[in-house]
């Protein structure tokens, strides 16, 4: 009982050095109840050897010894006195034998008395020094705890220096994240301010483009180009910029991200270990009870058999509590060897966390790493501002005349305040220069307004004349779009299958045209549809000329010749007479239906490319789901995992191993004949109607239910068992019952199959019934055949 109890103490020493806050605190309140635990079994131990008091115990021994010494010396010369006195009883006659038997007899009751005496005085003895000394604990093993704690005391001390070293390593890391927040927050502002300032300044841009259009378009265009691509580089670096710091941002999100994943899944891990060795501890101590009640009970048996033995109570009692002592012994002996295995177990756990530790050290290390090299990114965008401000500056020195009495105050002094910080020369200086061109260039732009004004003038003329001939010219088209029509009408199938829609398409709404044959301004320009040179309809159509970008619902420039005349968007002037060869026709329709088909085969490739974009999306999703479906089996197996070691806590003190396997115990008893698709045993009729109702009913269930049943399902023994019985069976089978059993699962396994066995069957069944009919009938008619004179066979024939 001593030892087992030190056997926990020093198990209790070692879970104490393992037993962790998930913060990283010294110990938690398990440690040092454990320790309290320790140091009163010290007292305890100390207590016991003191009250024993071993120098009075020895000096009393050395006394019974020579006690036992000089008892031994009396009994012996007892027995010789006793062997020469039978000697002298042996040589008397048989006469006088009768009067020696009483003074021999008197001899061997004395000798008896005093080997009695002697017995008890030898067990008090035993007794006293068993009753001082059978309490104690082995004194070898306080020596040996004692050593162990003093290592076990060097351990922990190095633990909380390297739980002080971390905690100062997770305050700078938070440190750093709070910095890096910060920095990102002001990112964003940045970003925000940026963002408004270019929505401002191109709308500013854009009015003053509008208004240099109207005054001056064909010299100030270069400018503007060159205004613009000037912007557009600067703009590209300004994104680059933004995207960099989208990325260092990302990153360093997703390293922030990482680093609380790590913690949380390592103090879940944490938590999870010290519950189960908390779980094995209390396993271990109610083993240790129950060694020690055992010990107890035996040593009462071993009592009560000594005392039977002494009063001479029968054998089969004694056999009956030797019986006893000996199973109890081995329970003893199968207890021991279980707590040896928890201890084995618990020593792999702890060398597993100590793995673990070392590995979380090795990520945080990395993640470190990965902070260091961001903040060195971060270093080399340092001149940010300096380039926004020069951005701002030379936005403002470029667009600044375009800018006009309601313009933005606020921004020209913040630009101007940039300018100032940033430029070695002065902003007034450069503003004045700027100024001064912008007057040069103003003085010449206003001689340049009053000659367009003028060119203006003659263009509207030609506009009104070219106007009234593109309505004459709209109508030539409506009537070669008639006579198209017709001519493909005419001309049925002669090789012309798309015709009718290529050029109905074609004019009415394939290329951007309305009904009327009037060019939408949102549709390609006339070049890409008119017909270059070929004749259709008695109609010449001309050569395009190139299109020029013009105001919409107007026809372009370069479609006007100088005399006021209009070309007409490469349409003839001439219209002959309807009479059309068919090759004419034909030739002329063939790029219609070239740029349909040409339009339709891209149409069908994005189809076909987004189709396979939806298949791999769908393929994804699939695989995603099953991904999903086995986490969620494996984490209700975890689920009940803890469930069962919470049922043992509050049961009545089962084991762990047998309570483990309660979930795989819940088994459907009320379906003997369950149907799978491996190739079971056939199930009773309407079973595949079950089986839709229990899918259906699985989808309405709860999440956790529905996988309680999957889970139970992939659990349960008897299933795999009925598996495997069904194999052997049917392997056992000669080929005529296994194709008889294959073509009845068949038949049997399917609606449809079923339907058709039972229609055949009722065919079959009707088939004989009027053949039997037919027969009868047919023996009936024959039979009166054979008859004379029809008569009837019952009577007798007429003499």
């Amino acid at each position: 009982m001593a030892d087992v109890a030190f056997d926990l103490l020093g198990d209790a020493s070692i879970h104490s050095t393992l037993t962790r806050d998930s913060n990283n605190s010294p110990l938690t309140h398990n440690g040092i109840g454990t320790v309290l635990k320790e140091e009163d079994a010290f007292s305890a131990a100390i207590s016991v050897w003191r009250g024993i008091q071993l120098p009075i115990i020895q000096q009393e021994m050395d006394t019974q010894s020579v006690d036992l010494l000089e008892q031994q010396q009396q009994s012996l010369a007892g027995r010789k006195k006793l062997a020469e006195l039978t000697r002298e009883f042996k040589k008397v006659p048989d006469q006088e034998k009768l009067q020696q038997f009483k003074f021999i007899f008197r001899a061997y009751q004395g000798e008896i008395d005093a080997i009695t005496k002697r017995e008890k005085a030898t067990a008090q003895a035993f007794l006293t020094v068993y009753n001082a000394l059978g309490q104690a604990p082995d004194p070898a093993k306080l020596l040996q705890v004692a050593a162990d704690q003093t290592t076990k005391l060097e351990e922990i001390s190095a633990l909380q220096a390297e739980n002080i070293r971390l905690k100062e390593e997770n305050t700078s890391l938070n440190k750093q994240a709070a910095n890096l927040r910060s920095m990102s927050s002001n990112t964003t502002k940045l970003q925000q301010r940026l963002t408004r300032l270019e929505t401002k300044q191109e709308e500013t841009i854009q009015e003053k483009v509008r208004e240099k259009e109207q005054a001056f378009r064909e010299e100030w265009e270069e400018k503007i180009r060159t205004a613009k691509e000037r912007e557009h580089d600067l703009q590209r670096q300004l994104n680059q910029a933004k995207d960099q710091l989208k990325t260092l941002k990302h990153t360093n999100d997703s390293t922030q991200a990482t680093l609380v994943d790590h913690s949380q899944k390592y103090e879940e891990e944490v938590v999870a270990k010290l519950a189960e060795l908390d779980i094995v501890l209390l396993d271990y101590e109610r083993a240790n009870s129950r060694i020690s009640e055992l010990e107890g009970q035996n040593e009462l048996l071993r009592d009560q058999l000594d005392n039977s033995q002494g009063r001479g109570i029968d054998s089969e009692r004694a056999a009956t509590l030797e019986q006893t002592i000996e199973n109890q012994d081995a329970e003893l002996q199968n207890l021991t060897t279980a707590l040896e295995n928890w201890k084995a177990s618990s020593k792999k756990q702890i060398t597993t966390l100590e793995r673990k530790t070392t590995t979380l050290q090795r990520e945080v290390q990395e993640r470190t790493g990965e902070i260091e090299a961001t903040k060195r990114k971060l270093e080399q965008y340092k001149d940010y501002e300096t380039v926004k401000s020069e951005l701002e500056v030379l936005k403002y020195i470029e667009f600044s005349g375009s800018r006009g009495v309601d313009a933005d105050d606020d921004w020209d002094e913040r630009v101007l305040t940039l300018a100032s910080k940033n430029l070695e020369k002065p902003i007034e200086i450069l503003l004045m220069e700027k100024n001064r061109k912008l007057e040069n260039e103003l003085t010449e732009l206003k001689v340049l307004h009053e000659s367009v004004t003028r060119d203006l003038e003659n263009v509207r003329t030609r506009h009104e004349v070219a106007s009234r001939q593109l309505g004459s010219q709209m109508e030539l088209i409506q009537r070669l779009e008639e006579d198209i029509t017709r001519l493909n009408q005419s001309s049925g199938g002669n090789g012309l299958g798309a015709g009718n829609g290529g050029a109905n398409g074609y004019f009415t709404g394939s290329s951007g045209t309305n009904p009327s044959g009037f060019h939408h301004p949102t549709s390609p320009p006339y070049g890409k549809a008119s017909f270059s040179g070929d004749v259709v309809g008695g109609v010449t159509l001309g050569p395009v000329l190139p299109q020029t970008p013009r105001t919409p619902g107007f026809p372009s420039a370069a479609s006007l010749n100088l005399d006021g005349s209009a070309a007409a968007g490469g349409v003839g002037a001439s219209v002959g007479t309807p009479g059309v060869s068919t090759s004419s026709a034909d030739h002329s329709i063939l790029p219609i239906v070239t740029s349909q088909r040409d339009r339709f085969r891209q149409r069908n490739s994005e189809l076909e490319e987004q189709l396979r974009q939806q298949s791999e999306q769908i393929s994804n999703l699939r695989n995603e789901t099953s991904q999903l479906q086995r986490d969620n089996l494996k984490l209700y197996e975890k689920i009940k995992y803890m469930q069962s070691y919470r049922d043992d806590a509050s049961g009545s003190g089962v084991g762990i191993g047998y309570s483990a396997a309660a979930p795989s115990a819940a088994i459907d008893y009320t379906s003997p004949f369950r149907n799978n698709n491996s190739g079971g045993m056939v199930g009773r009729p309407g079973q595949h109607k079950k089986d839709d109702r229990d899918d259906m009913q699985m989808q309405s269930l709860d999440p956790t239910d529905r996988y309680r049943n999957i889970y139970e399902e992939s659990m349960n023994p008897f299933e795999a068992f009925h598996k495997k019985e069904e194999s052997r069976r049917f392997n056992s089978m000669t080929p005529a019952d296994k194709a008889m059993l294959t073509m009845s699962r068949l038949v049997l396994t399917n609606k449809w199959t079923r339907s058709m066995l039972v229609a055949y069957t009722m065919g079959l069944h009707f088939l004989m019934m009027i053949m039997l009919y037919k027969m009868s009938a047919w023996e009936e008619c024959r039979h009166d055949h054979e008859t004379p004179n029809g008569a009837n066979p019952m009577l007798p024939p007429d003499e």
